[in-house]
């Protein structure tokens, strides 16, 4: 199926759209895990279509003391818990999201619809882990319409901490 293409499966939305809307998570559990994380009641304000394309940034969370910190949300609908990061793309102008982002933090998003688990890690922390660390492993995602692929790597999210650096976690 072409990517624009729509179809009963997927209740005529595109592909894309269908799996953005199938990986949503609530608002207010993203809220919840960043005032956890962030120790304070901050506000979670979603950013436009165009800010998202252009910067790579889906929300803007606002702390009391005035600083503006942008988000970047990755969801991943699994029970394995890695740190999967798109790292390159092959026969394409596509940057991948690791350095396409212009976040000051992903955050990444694991869930079975009924729980959700929140790993906060600063946007150059990770790009500093890639550079220095080997994945546990990799994995490539192909388009097979447009001949591209995805180089996917994979970690665990302790990893980082080999780099003395560090991400943040809560469950809502």
């Amino acid at each position: 199926m072409r990517v624009g293409q729509r179809t009963a499966a997927t209740n005529g939305y595109t592909f894309k759209q269908a799996k953005r809307i199938s990986l949503s998570v609530p608002e207010s559990k993203i809220k919840q895990a960043l005032d956890a994380i962030f120790k304070t009641d901050g506000k979670l304000v979603k950013t436009d279509i165009e800010t998202d394309k252009r910067l790579g940034v889906d929300y803007y969370y606002h702390l009391p003391n005035g600083k503006r910190i942008g988000i970047d949300l990755k969801v991943r609908q699994n029970n394995h818990r890695k740190l999967v990061v798109e790292y390159r793309w092959y026969n394409c102008e596509k940057k991948a999201w690791l350095y396409a982002s212009q976040a000051d933090y992903f955050l990444f998003v694991h869930t079975n619809n009924e729980t959700y688990d929140f790993y906060l890690v600063k946007a150059s922390d990770l790009r500093e882990l890639v550079e220095q660390l080997e994945p546990d492993y990799d994995r490539a995602w192909i388009d097979v319409d447009n001949l591209t692929a995805a180089i996917m790597l994979y970690y665990d999210y302790d990893a980082i901490k080999e780099i003395n650096k560090n991400y943040e976690y809560a469950q809502v």
